[in-house]
């Protein structure tokens, strides 16, 4: 078997915001010239903002390395990658990103191959996983906002919801504590800081989680000096996550043993694939961290991948679930849109078992979808997840 062809496939469509934005993704494909596709999808956390980068490093140099190889050996194909991309281009970022979507795509074709799904292959230890309801930034919304926008989910016995934050201290303290008294006790409540706390304002902020009761603080500060996470975690009353921009088991080693973080977020289409994914979750059991996977609001493909990542961890947890109900890259590119909201039940969602990533794309479906770039985005969110508070 050979690889014969290597797609990066740009995607985006309007948002139902007002006025709306546009979301992008990355997708990609690998034929073999046996009739076997792959599909893997690259992210930068929320799908990709920057695809047309993305298919760029592929044309250039990533596809030259996939090319006419054997793709069953993906173990020895992922390694000449590393080898091959690291010393040029280093080990973090767009270039992790790209060789996420690549070892996807190549354990796509093993499963398919093989006649099992991935979610088998890396030994499969549920058949479904709890959801927690993801919320939007609405920093000019009245609190009440985010309850009827988790409110579809909570319907169907979603048991767990995450707020986020950043407009400032006493806005944002405000609407979380009205939050917590809107939602029924029985709702767990996470928040997200996404970097836009300084460390002084962030335990501050902490304190204020911990007297209402939120369960988990996601990344309130920039990761890249993790004594100060180590510091915050230490002084905060409320756990903290972190891992949705972590790439390798070497970044979630950091985040364990030097930010002592121990609750941690991998998305196997921005850590580096399964082959580092399943790394990260040995690594978590070994060091007894608990692992809360991400899940940005991805197109199918990432969400096929995420939930056969979770499937191999035998641990409780909850899986992301973006609680935006217009996402058409989610509910139309896998025939039978397996995870519309329609297909949430008791709170939680069924893990794909098919061959492969276990869903059937229709690849049709990206034609309607064309990546447009949306050059307003920067004016919409001019310092959210900058620590300006």
């Amino acid at each position: 078997m050979k690889i014969t062809g290597v797609t990066v496939i740009p995607a985006s469509y309007a948002t139902d915001d007002k006025p709306p934005f546009r979301r992008s993704f990355a997708v990609l494909r690998l034929d073999t010239d046996e009739g076997i596709t792959g599909w893997g999808e690259a992210s930068d956390c929320y799908g990709h903002r920057y695809p047309l980068t993305l298919k760029a490093l592929f044309e250039e140099t990533v596809q030259w390395l996939l090319l006419g190889r054997d793709p069953q050996p993906l173990e020895d194909l992922m390694w000449n990658l590393r080898r091959t991309l690291y010393a040029p281009l280093g080990a973090r970022g767009l270039v992790i990103q790209a060789l996420s979507a690549v070892d996807i795509a190549l354990w796509d074709i093993r499963g398919k191959l093989l006649g099992k799904s991935v979610s088998d292959l890396l030994g499969r230890k549920r058949e479904n996983v709890p959801l927690y309801a993801a919320g939007k930034p609405a920093l000019y919304e009245p609190p009440e906002w985010n309850v009827e926008f988790f409110a579809p989910l909570l319907e169907r016995g979603v048991t767990a919801a995450k707020v986020r934050t950043g407009r400032d201290f006493a806005w944002d303290r405000a609407m979380v504590e009205r939050v917590r008294e809107l939602l029924p006790d029985d709702i767990e409540m996470f928040v997200d800081g996404k970097y836009n706390y300084t460390p002084d304002s962030a335990r501050r902020f902490a304190r204020v989680l911990a007297d209402i009761g939120v369960e988990i603080f996601e990344e309130p500060i920039p990761h890249l000096d993790l004594e100060l996470v180590r510091q915050l975690g230490r002084a905060s009353p409320v756990a903290l996550a972190y891992g949705e921009h972590a790439f390798t088991v070497h970044d979630f080693r950091d985040l364990l043993m030097r930010g002592e973080v121990r609750h941690l977020e991998p998305d196997v289409t921005v850590c580096g694939g399964f082959t580092e994914g399943m790394k990260i979750l040995h690594l978590a059991e070994t060091h007894g961290a608990h692992v809360v996977p991400h899940c940005g609001g991805l197109t199918a493909v990432g969400m096929a991948a995420n939930l056969a990542l979770v499937s191999a961890y035998a641990d409780p947890t909850y899986f992301e679930y973006d609680a935006r109900p217009h996402q058409p890259l989610r509910d139309q590119v896998a025939v039978g849109a397996p995870f519309a909201l329609d297909k949430v039940a008791d709170g939680v969602l069924p893990i794909p078992d098919g061959l492969g990533l276990g869903i059937e794309v229709d690849e049709d479906a990206f034609a309607a979808f064309p990546y447009e770039i949306d050059t307003a985005i920067a004016s919409r969110f001019p310092v959210y997840t900058t620590p300006h508070i």
